[in-house]
């Protein structure tokens, strides 16, 4: 890359709000460029180098499917028979939550239909999530596209009971040794602290370090963009394929788009170019976001790894610049662009406040109807109360509230953000207000408003529950977690590291709020003798999803000693300050 390039790249970071950036390119006959661009941590300044790990989110695909293509070639796993007759009945019934029975005739003759093809190219007709929610087949497997991440979870669960080895060893020995990817591994290391970046929300604020204890197909992959450029490498060339496995890899199997000429493969996205067919797959987990393409013909490539919310504002651009390429697999319109309208008022209301701007929103609703109409300013004021800016979030909503005065439905949301900022008194003057327009706004759901009264009610008047009976309910369900610390009730939705906890309010004697939201509530089941076996989740009046109690606690005791280490160090701490 030459000088102006890497000028260019740096300037790309800096106008697109984005705090770390690392880029590599694969050129033919040049091997592999990389370079690393801003901080690890925004406040902290600590820059990112080559060998900085991020979360490749989806990204980790690919890889998976390489790893069962392998399986395929040594003979282990068959990619055209149905993956339930890899499983005995007690593994697939504990993989989607509950007895097979509970599924209609129909749906189980579908899914034996499902093979590991199918779950790949994302046409294995499944939901994007199963376990908690009663299994369903979305359509006949092969009919159509239906993105799905849970297939690839199956095919870790496969590859694991066929082979005897966890998915992070397989990993290991697959693919990171033999690729020489030294900076990649699959689930947390404490030794990684120093070295892994840390996510970005929208306005650059850092969040917490996700540290994944259990390995993920889908989404847990650390790892760096040169190592990932290894990983192309080696696929673009089929290092260590048959040709016969390498011909089945990169087909075109799932038609996408037709206009736009856009398939699945086997986890990789596939664009029909002029020059041929480009490679690609986007990552977008929470603040992580990345991107490849790759064209095997021309043995050319980008990847890049953003700890950014913003980081697929800069992917068109990037891309066009470095290979000449475009990014037809990327909607720019699901993802805001670095020069977008949307993010410079944004900035400018984080600089000067909405009374200062609010003649320029005026006019960009008038100028620029589809990117400031109702629908885009509420999911700006998400976003800014989602990271804690919550006089920016709730100005934009006044903003609506004075546009539509008679809306049940603003009133609602400015009631739920004057709760999470603490402001009681606004919270009850606009959950009145809720009440006297719901009365005329027949859109409006009424049910939400006993959830905000009921949780008002817990806030001032606390149920107090005894200790030993919260110890009861405290266990893992699924992969929801549940433990007593003091006298409150905790809970984490996919525990992975004590920092995810968070604080309960009961409700009732089975029914919990989370203390930062009330939408979402948990509500315990419990048999005739009084012990808990499922924990249901209550999303806002919409959905529930459900848990089973598992029978191996292992989760809830590590847990627990991780609290006894991190209150050990506390204390530790404490007496030596004291010393001083």
């Amino acid at each position: 890359m030459t000088n102006r390039i890497e000028s260019s790249i740096a300037q790309l970071r800096d106008v697109g709000k984005i705090p770390g950036l690392q880029v590599a390119v694969i050129e033919k006959d040049k091997g592999i460029w990389t370079k690393g661009f801003g901080f690890k941590n925004q406040d902290k300044q600590t820059p990112v180098d080559e060998t900085t790990m991020f979360e490749a989110a989806s990204l980790t695909k690919p890889l998976t499917a390489y790893l069962i293509m392998k399986l395929v070639d040594e003979g282990i796993f068959d990619l055209y028979k149905s993956v339930l007759e890899y499983l005995s009945d007690d593994e697939l019934e504990a993989f989607i939550g509950h007895p097979m029975d509970l599924i209609d005739g129909l749906h189980q003759r579908w899914a034996a239909k499902i093979n590991g093809m199918h779950l790949m190219s994302h046409q294995a007709g499944i939901p994007e999530e199963i376990g908690k929610t009663l299994f369903v087949m979305l359509c006949e497997p092969g009919i159509k596209e239906t993105y799905s991440p849970a297939g690839f979870k199956l095919l870790h669960k496969i590859a694991e009971k066929l082979t005897g080895k966890k998915l992070e060893v397989l990993f290991d020995e697959y693919i990171f040794k033999p690729l020489k990817m030294r900076n990649s591994w699959m689930v947390w290391k404490d030794e990684f602290v120093e070295n892994i970046a840390q996510a970005h929300d929208m306005f650059g604020n850092p969040k917490k370090v996700r540290k994944h204890k259990c390995a993920d197909a889908a989404a847990s992959l650390l790892t760096t963009a040169y190592d990932y450029a290894l990983f192309l490498d080696a696929v673009m060339r089929g290092t260590g394929f048959s040709e016969e496995a390498m011909e089945e890899f990169l087909r075109p199997r799932t038609l996408v788009d037709d206009k736009l000429k856009i398939f699945w493969a086997l986890a990789f996205g596939i664009q029909q170019d002029p020059t041929g067919p480009g490679i690609w797959q986007c990552g977008n987990l929470g603040y992580f976001r990345s991107y490849f393409i790759a064209y095997p013909e021309e043995e050319l490539g980008i990847v890049y790894m953003t700890n950014s919310f913003n980081g697929h504002s800069i992917c068109e651009a990037l891309t066009d610049l470095t290979i000449g390429k475009d990014t037809r697999g990327m909607d720019p319109a699901a993802f805001l662009q670095y020069d977008s309208l949307e993010g410079q008022f944004c900035r400018a209301l984080i600089e000067h406040g909405l009374e200062a701007n609010s003649a320029r929103l005026e006019a960009l609703k008038t100028t620029h109807p589809a990117q400031f109409n109702r629908h885009s300013i509420r999911w700006l004021a998400y976003h800014f109360l989602d990271a804690k800016r919550f006089e920016e979030g709730i100005s934009l909503l006044k903003s609506l509230e004075q546009e539509m005065p008679h809306s049940a439905s603003i009133c609602y949301e400015l009631t739920k953000a004057y709760l999470e900022w603490g402001d009681m008194g606004q919270a009850e003057k606009y959950r009145t207000k809720t009440r006297e327009l719901s009365m005329r706004d027949h859109h409006f759901d009424k049910a939400l408003l006993d959830l905000v009264t009921n949780y008002i009610k817990a806030i001032r008047t606390p149920i107090v529950l005894d200790k030993s009976y919260l110890l009861e309910l405290a266990g893992a369900y699924g992969d929801r977690i549940f433990t007593v610390i003091g006298k409150d009730l905790y809970f984490a939705e996919d525990y992975q590291d004590i920092d995810d906890l968070q604080k309960m309010v009961p409700l009732s004697t089975h029914t919990f709020a989370l203390e930062s939201g009330f939408e979402f509530r948990i509500q315990f089941v419990l048999d005739k003798d009084g012990k808990p076996t499922k924990a249901i989740g209550l999303h806002g009046n919409s959905y529930q999803t459900f848990t089973l109690r598992n029978a191996n606690q292992d989760a809830l005791l590590e847990l627990n000693a991780l609290l006894e280490k991190e209150n050990t160090s506390v204390k530790t701490k404490q007496r030596a300050e004291l010393t001083e």
